[in-house]
């Protein structure tokens, strides 16, 4: 099984740390289920399995079905894949302003991070949402 994660996880070009980061896991969780060093418990699996479905674009039953040995087409995920969250960092990139600038803007309500924040407290905020900021930046620049 951990041999199929991760071959499915370079398939992706992630790194560990994105797939616990997408899974909501510790990095060393992932290794553990790689590696095979310790038997993960259902729940865990069942999260990896999910967030790689996600990224590959397929029910997450049948990326379950190839890691587990069965045969499973999986087709090859898209050519770019675009994030549904952002941290702090990569949401000032998207948006070509300073992480000061972003952080001002979370802390006046212009921008609103996601409700429940990511893997140990970090702080992700919803591409939708930076996209109507922006719009209303843009619009407010224009206007």
């Amino acid at each position: 099984m951990g041999v199929e994660l991760a071959r499915l996880r370079r398939r992706l070009g992630w790194s560990r740390s994105e797939l616990a980061a997408r899974a909501g896991l510790t990095e060393a969780a992932v290794w553990r289920l790689e590696t095979g060093a310790r038997g993960g418990r259902w729940d865990t699996v069942w999260r990896v399995v999910r967030a790689l479905a996600e990224g590959l674009g397929v029910p997450p039953e049948r990326v379950l079905a190839e890691v587990m040995g069965e045969e499973a087409e999986l087709p090859d995920p898209p050519r770019y894949l675009t994030p549904r969250y952002l941290t702090i960092r990569e949401a000032a990139r998207y948006l070509g302003v300073s992480q000061q600038h972003v952080r001002a803007a979370i802390r006046s309500g212009r921008i609103r991070p996601r409700p429940t924040p990511g893997p140990r407290g970090t702080i992700v905020i919803a591409m939708d949402e930076l996209d109507r900021y922006a719009q209303e930046c843009l619009e407010a620049t224009h206007a």
